[in-house]
């Protein structure tokens, strides 16, 4: 199978060619209310974050990778303490 990666930026023809969310995500992580006001607008606000495979045979879309950028400047000790985020 040769799988090509496009953002949906490239190809927002294929935005409604994956399964919904509801069909892949356990029910809990459909209600979050830190995050979940945010997966909506990705599509449109974010759209060359998010990635899809594509089976280039079939053109089914395979996988989807959904994110946003965080800043950073690169040094470690000004990343979030870790043992804070385990409680």
């Amino acid at each position: 199978m040769a799988i090509s990666v496009c953002t949906f930026a490239d190809r927002p023809d294929l935005a409604e060619r994956g399964l919904p969310s509801a069909e892949v995500w356990p029910e809990y992580n459909l209600h979050g209310d830190v995050l979940n006001p945010y997966w909506g607008p990705l599509l449109d606000e974010l759209p060359e974050y998010q990635l899809i495979m594509l089976d280039e045979a079939t053109s089914q879309v395979v996988g989807e990778l959904h994110t946003g950028p965080l800043a950073w400047d690169g040094d470690d000790n000004h990343l979030p303490d870790r043992s804070r985020s385990r409680r």
